[in-house]
């Protein structure tokens, strides 16, 4: 009977957690968190760039309708602020084409922050037809009309 109660206390003194299953199942806990944060720091990060990509995205295409639309000159224009703000720039680049009668317009919308921030930067290219050979295609066309009914109705 001794030797039954002997091993009874022994299954009685070790019924609680030892300190070693404690601290193991505190450190998978703590290593559960730290990586859970860090999830949600990543996932809070590239929302904010994807957020970031569709507004300069947006900017972008803005800028370039108006140079397509005769709103506002196509020539180069180095970085400017495009808001109040200053939270976002844009800059234009022109450059001629083969054809005389084409331009090629690249429009890039960056945020206006340090490179360590790594800034989100947007570009769209068109080609389009320069404004001023254009004019000058038809002021040619309007002449030659005009030469040309002038010696039509000059001969009857």
């Amino acid at each position: 009977m001794n030797a039954r109660r002997r091993r009874s206390n022994r299954i009685a003194v070790r019924r609680g957690f030892t300190l070693l299953e404690v601290l193991l199942a505190l450190a998978i806990l703590v290593g559960s968190l730290a990586t859970l944060g860090e999830l949600v720091r990543m996932g809070l990060q590239n929302a904010h760039r994807a957020a970031a990509s569709t507004t300069a995205q947006l900017l972008c295409e803005s800028k370039l309708a108006e140079l397509t639309a005769g709103i506002t000159p196509p020539s180069s224009i180095a970085p400017t602020p495009l808001d109040a703000e200053g939270l976002w720039q844009f800059a234009v680049a022109v450059e001629p084409t083969i054809d005389a009668s084409l331009l090629v317009v690249r429009v890039t919308v960056s945020e206006n922050l340090p490179p360590q921030q790594s800034p989100v930067e947007y570009s769209l290219v068109r080609w389009m037809v320069d404004p001023e050979a254009a004019a000058a295609a038809e002021a040619q066309a309007a002449a030659t009309e005009s030469s040309a009914t002038s010696a039509t109705g000059a001969s009857p």
